[in-house]
């Protein structure tokens, strides 16, 4: 059984239809998903990671918060935002628009996100 304190919740935060949930099936499936859905609200997915792919070594429970890009539901996504660990912003390639909302995005989920979190301004990484 995972241990309560080594389990990592990370949003993963971006417009709408940029491909989060695509991501999130990859990274917890091992699998491209043919068929993504638009996301309502919020879609959890889990990975148990062990670190360093050693067997004998601490075993993760991620959460990955899938949190859907509408831009007019800003404060019913607040619930989705506390006791947040990392962040992964997602934005498409083919549409400047959705990587410049990225630090909108950055900016709400880190405004939002509650005294919990282990997150702060100073220690997101910006990587394009």
């Amino acid at each position: 059984m995972v241990d309560h304190n080594k389990k990592v919740k990370v949003l993963v935060i971006g417009d709408s239809g940029v491909g989060k949930t695509s991501l999130v099936h990859l990274l917890c499936h091992n699998d491209v998903m043919s068929n993504p859905v638009y996301t309502i609200g919020c879609s959890v997915d889990i990975r148990l990671h062990n670190y360093n792919n050693v067997p004998s070594s601490p075993t993760y429970f991620i959460e990955f918060w899938d949190v859907g890009g509408t831009f007019g539901h800003e404060k019913g996504r607040a619930i989705f935002y506390n006791s947040i660990h990392g962040i992964i912003a997602v934005h498409d390639l083919t549409n400047r628009k959705s990587h410049m909302n990225l630090r909108k995005w950055l900016s709400e989920a880190l405004c939002q996100s509650s005294s919990g979190s282990e997150l702060t301004s100073h220690s997101v990484e910006y990587v394009t």
